[in-house]
Order: structure tokens, then sequence, then C-alpha cells
């Protein structure tokens, strides 16, 4: 942990603080709608900003030692069960944690991400896997013009406008073999993204996990 609070190109503890607080503060000004921080909107939905954030902390999302990430993480997993895949894509993959985690369930896994720094770490962070590989793109509109037999979407839909959401959706659609699977994992009190998956895909599984930290949810679509 000390490693993620010592300075970093110059840049203070505080500094990191700020810019996570402000990635907090996007996910309420975009997913709850509060007043008064539409900059702060602005500010936090392009690759710049990420991009700035992963200098500042190499794991600004605490997705390496939090327990409460990787119980989240285990139960994802866990709701593969032994299937296999041939083509998995893990949407917005930061800086590769999931990547590693569905190593074992395909044939090859490709991991998408908007930042150039997050994918900088994601390559480091995977490096001694063979089957993993990455491709910088927006989830929001990315055309790989590939497709796949599985997609994972951890905690990161519900960063994007109903707009993006939509947009993001199609471009899923797209990019689906015959009878692919979506696999999403976030906060169990963001209906709205819920709703939009529900209406766009086949519901299997629902899993609701009440952890004592915060509660989430993993749900399984026939996309």
């Amino acid at each position: 942990m000390q490693a993620a609070f010592s300075k970093v190109e110059g840049d203070t503890i505080q500094e990191i603080f700020r810019m996570r607080l402000l990635a907090l503060l996007y996910y309420h000004a975009v997913r709850r709608k509060l007043p008064g921080i539409r900059r702060t909107v602005e500010r936090f939905s392009n690759e710049k900003q990420f991009d700035r954030l992963y200098r500042l902390d190499p794991d600004p999302f605490n997705v390496k030692a939090s327990d409460y990430e990787l119980r989240k993480r285990d139960q994802l997993i866990s709701m593969l069960g032994t299937r296999r895949y041939d083509r998995i894509l893990d949407v917005g993959c930061g800086t590769g944690g999931m990547l590693r985690a569905l190593a074992d369930h395909g044939r090859e896994i490709v991991g998408i991400d908007f930042s150039a720094e997050a994918l900088r770490r994601a390559s480091k962070n995977a490096s001694d896997l063979a089957n993993v590989r990455l491709i910088k793109a927006d989830l929001r509109s990315f055309n790989l013009g590939e497709k796949f037999d599985l997609f994972v979407c951890s905690e990161v839909l519900y960063y994007l406008t109903e707009d993006e959401l939509a947009s993001a959706i199609s471009s899923l659609r797209s990019h689906a073999n015959a009878g692919a699977e979506l696999i999403s994992i976030m906060r169990a009190d963001d209906r709205a993204v819920l709703a939009h998956l529900e209406s766009s895909f086949t519901l299997i599984e629902k899993r609701i996990c009440e952890d004592r930290l915060r509660p989430y949810i993993i749900t399984r679509y026939r996309v």
C-alpha cells in the first residue's frame, strides 16, 4: 500500500486523494444525477483524466489489495463454473485484475480500455499470460472487427450515461458470436444499468451478494 500513496511524477498524496474523489463524484454525477457537479462529469468522461488517475496511483480502485474486490472477483468467476469459452472480452479491463482470473476460462482473453496508462499497467501485470491480448478501445463505441463468446463487464457500465450505455450495448451485440454470454458485476442498487441489461439480453442467472462493505449483484445473460 505504501507505493500507492508515494509521490508519483511530482504529485503529492493530496493530489492522489483529489483524483480519487473526482472519480467517485463522476460516478454519482452520472448515475445519481446529483446537481451542481456537471464539471466533474465532463472532466471524467475522457481518457486523459483516467490516464492521469492511473499515473497518480498504480491501483486507484484497490483491485489488488482489497479483500472486498477479491471477494467480488471470486464470486464472478464462480458463476462461470467449469465452463470454458473460446474467446472472452473483458470490457474496461483497467489494470488487468480480472484478466488473470479469466485466463483459465478461455482460449483467448482480450482486454479493452480507453486509458493507455491502464493498459500499460495491465500489460505488465499480465505479461506471463500467453493467451491475453490488450487493445486500446472505448467501450462506448468500440469496433474491433472480431467476435466473442463471453463479455465481462466488471464495475464499468455505471460510468456511462443512458445514451452511452445504449451505444455500448449495441457494440457488444455486434461483437457477439451465436450463443454468446455476458456477465456483469456492479452495485446492487444500480437499477438503471440493470434495467438496460435485462431489457437488452436474456437473463440466465442472477446472484445478489449482501456483502458487509457494499452489496453487489452479478448477472449472466444470453446476448
